[in-house]
């Protein structure tokens, strides 16, 4: 159990680049290391984003991970050091305030830290490996491959930086949470309208506790109104690299229908795009194995029904950006339905709302070839976006949306 922790936390993890750096102590301290680490962490992001986005097209997806993370923890912590202090000695562990931190309210946020979290902070600021994980973090960005590779290479310190992030979402969660942009809501953008035709997609598919290739999965790309996917409008089986490319015929709005994902030992899926697809493009795509959802929802202390559906969300803002603070449902819920979140890289069942990661769930829906499920913010209580689904028995619906209201 505790080995499929660490897999699944870490996994999470990987599509969560975590760039929080709050701190306590001595200002003077902290200014010498903030300039330092800002520096790292930007010439850091740019050489390790740039070589791992370089190096991966010439060389493969694999030496781009292994390359951008490697350039991103090298060049922010020896940038770091060179322009102006040593990142690592300085508040609360090594985490100074950073002008690239996702928090609003960045003094309060780190005052409020130094209330409440030091000791969390200082453990890992304590760890060589721990800290030079947020570097390398930090150093990504919003580069993903490159944060996928700083959690393989540092994944014992994944358990040790997780404290440190719970203690801050749960202690000082209104005072650092990102406010993200919400400029659109009340704003609503019309359907993508083009010519009919065909869309060429180039799909990866990769396991969400190992990262794994999911070789060997059958795929079927569905009409929204086909419940069922009696008729796909494309289909194939992912090759030993988790690879597959499809060419999907649309009548202008672009593909806005679901992946219907089984076999090779995962979770049977319905996956739906972010929005509708009108142009060729490379999307990857993670799926979940039985174990794994089963140790989810056992942390959440869910009983998952086989005659029911279950529905997994990345909230996203009016940018794109992955959005804290939000909380998921399904219309036709009932004392069965449950819904659970990641907190500091780990399913826990005290959340209430989203993490930076904007990961959720809904377990136990009703089955329904309409489901109604939605995302609300959770302080201001309004609702971002409201879609309608497939949910089928035994199946895991994906739904990554940005508002739509």
């Amino acid at each position: 159990m505790a080995s499929t922790l660490r897999g699944l936390g870490r996994m999470v993890l990987l599509v969560l680049v975590l760039v929080l750096v709050v701190g306590c102590g001595d200002d003077e301290t902290s200014n010498t290391a903030n300039n330092g680490a800002n520096n790292g962490a930007n010439n850091g992001a740019n050489n390790g984003a740039n070589n791992g986005a370089n190096n991966g097209a010439n060389n493969g997806a694999n030496n781009g991970a292994n390359n951008g993370a490697n350039n991103g923890a090298n060049n922010g912590a020896n940038n770091g050091a060179n322009n102006g202090g040593d990142p690592t000695v300085s508040q609360c562990g090594g985490f100074v305030p950073r002008a690239n931190a996702p928090e609003r309210n960045l003094e309060a946020c780190a005052s409020c830290v130094d209330d409440n979290c030091c000791d969390e902070a200082r453990a890992c600021g304590e760890d060589a490996d721990c800290l030079a994980l947020r570097e390398c973090f930090a150093a990504c960005l919003a580069d993903a491959v490159c944060a996928s590779a700083c959690a393989e290479t540092y994944e014992s310190a994944l358990e040790i930086n997780a404290p440190m992030i719970q203690c801050r979402d749960s202690s000082c969660g209104d005072v650092c949470r990102p406010e993200g942009d919400w400029s659109c809501l009340g704003t609503p953008s019309d359907p993508p309208v083009g010519e009919a035709g065909e869309v060429t997609l180039n799909m990866t598919y990769n396991d969400f506790q190992n990262g794994d290739p999911a070789a060997g999965v059958t795929v079927k790309f569905c009409a929204p109104d086909d419940a069922m996917c009696e008729t796909p409008l494309a289909e194939g089986v992912a090759d030993d690299e988790g690879t597959l490319t499809v060419t999907v015929a649309h009548d202008g709005s672009g593909f806005n229908g679901y992946m219907e994902i089984t076999g090779g030992g995962r979770f049977p899926t319905l996956a739906y795009f972010t929005s509708p697809v009108l142009e060729d493009g490379n999307t990857a795509f993670q799926v979940i194995s039985q174990n794994t959802i089963n140790v989810f929802a056992g942390i959440l202390g869910l009983e998952l029904d086989a005659e029911r559906g279950h529905a997994a969300f990345i909230g996203l803002d009016c940018g794109g950006s992955r959005a804290v603070g939000m909380v998921f449902g399904a219309e036709d819920g009932d004392d069965q339905t449950q819904d659970g979140y990641i907190d500091g890289g780990l399913p826990s069942p005290a959340a209430t709302a989203t993490d930076g990661s904007g990961i959720g769930g809904v377990f136990n829906i009703p089955p329904s070839d309409t489901a109604g499920v939605y995302g609300t913010r959770e302080i201001e209580g309004d609702r971002v976006f409201e879609e309608s689904v497939v949910v089928r028995a035994g199946f895991l619906t994906s739904v990554n949306r940005r508002p739509n209201l």
